[in-house]
C-alpha cells in the first residue's frame, strides 16, 4: 500500500492510545508475541518457530514495534522492518510488516485498522521530514 493511498480519517477507537516502543520497551509485547506464535502453529497456517528466538529479536535495532494500549495495557502490536521475506520487498521505499497481533477480546473492534493507520502516519511524517531536509540542501 502506498502511503499516499492512506486517506486521513478519524480513529474508530478514541479510547485506545498508540505508541512506538523502543529498545527494552519492546519486551512489553512478549505475551503478545507468544500469542502470535501459538496462533501461527494452528492449522491451516503452521509456521513453526521457537520463542527463544524472540529474546534475540527484541534486541534488533532495525525492527520497529508499534503498540496499541488501553488503560495501561498493551492489547496489540505491529512490528515493521526494512527487510522482507523475499528480495523483491527489500527496497528503501518499502517497509515490511513482520508481525501483528491483537488480543482475542479486542478483535473485531478495528484495533488493527487503527494501529495500521497510526503506523502509516508515522512513516509518512518521517518521509515528509526527510524530503523537507533534502529540499533545504
Amino acid at each position: 500500500m502506498k502511503l499516499q493511498e492512506c486517506k486521513p480519517r478519524k480513529l474508530y477507537n478514541s479510547n485506545i492510545t498508540f505508541m512506538e516502543l523502543r529498545n527494552d520497551e519492546k519486551r512489553l509485547i512478549l505475551d503478545l508475541r507468544l500469542g502470535l506464535t501459538k496462533h501461527l502453529l494452528e492449522p491451516p497456517v503452521y509456521f513453526p518457530t521457537h520463542i527463544g528466538n524472540y529474546m534475540e529479536w527484541f534486541s534488533k535495532e532495525n525492527i520497529r514495534v508499534f503498540a496499541a494500549g488501553i488503560s495501561g495495557e498493551i492489547i496489540g502490536f505491529i512490528s515493521t522492518q526494512d527487510e522482507g521475506e523475499t528480495f523483491i520487498s527489500e527496497t528503501a521505499c518499502m517497509k515490511n510488516i513482520c508481525g501483528a497481533f491483537v488480543k482475542k477480546e479486542f478483535r473485531g473492534k478495528n484495533v488493527a485498522d487503527d494501529l495500521l493507520f497510526y503506523v502509516c502516519g508515522v512513516y509518512e511524517r518521517e518521509e515528509q521530514n526527510i524530503l523537507a531536509w533534502i529540499a533545504r540542501l
